[in-house]
């Protein structure tokens, strides 16, 4: 059970949204250069209230050659239309999907962006397009209890729910290097604070050349 609801709240860390202006879309120029079939990245994720942070749970993620997702949409590239179970729905082009979203994430080149540069994204999610960005806060260390790392640093702006405070409230770290990994996202929740530190990366793509010095190391 522990490790669902770590899975479930990384999940919703990695892909919080919100409806926004029309975006001037740059995913549809963005080839993959971070990832390659095999990769694995395990996380621990940590709850606070009152300052202390107690382990809540551990998640893993694979990257396989297969495309799984509960929900069966079509899209129609050539008619720019979404078809689902309830209808078929108008979408603008280059638009994402949940787990295309995460993928063509990791591949944002952070070095063409100054901070606060907003970085657009148009997404479908339960028969809606929603306009997405993530603001681009620039370069950062951070420790963890892995090693230390030189990081990337971006607030999502998330849409208030049952689980996130609405606003810029999420921060997250990806590695200052090609494969950009998730290192820590911070957020608060609706009672405490929620943290997913990267514990574990196997069969990366390329060298964690970010790695500046590995725990005990």
């Amino acid at each position: 059970m522990k490790g669902i609801k770590a899975f479930s709240l990384l999940a919703f860390a990695l892909m919080a949204f919100t409806k926004a202006e029309t975006p001037d879309d740059e995913f549809c120029e963005i080839k993959n250069t971070a990832f390659q079939a095999g990769e694995e990245i395990s996380y621990t994720v940590y709850y606070s209230v009152a300052g202390i942070y107690i382990d809540a749970g551990n998640a893993t993620f694979t990257n396989v050659l297969e495309y799984k997702k509960y929900e069966n949409v079509t899209f129609n590239r050539n008619a720019n239309t979404a078809v689902t179970t309830e209808g078929v729905f108008k979408v603008p082009n280059c638009i994402q999907d949940v787990l295309s979203a995460i993928s063509y994430a990791r591949n944002i080149d952070f070095n063409k962006y100054k901070p606060n540069d907003k970085i657009p994204f148009t997404m479908f999610l339960d028969n809606g397009v929603f306009n997405m960005y993530i603001r681009y806060l620039g370069k950062e260390t951070v420790k963890t209890k892995y090693g230390k790392f030189r990081a990337f640093k971006f607030k999502p702006l998330l849409l208030k729910g049952t689980i996130f405070q609405g606003g810029e409230k999420m921060t997250v770290w990806v590695s200052d290097d090609a494969n950009h990994i998730p290192i820590r996202i911070e957020s608060p929740i609706v009672v405490g604070k929620v943290k997913v530190d990267m514990m574990r990366s196997k069969n990366l793509r390329h060298p964690l050349t970010s790695l500046i010095k590995l725990k005990g190391g």
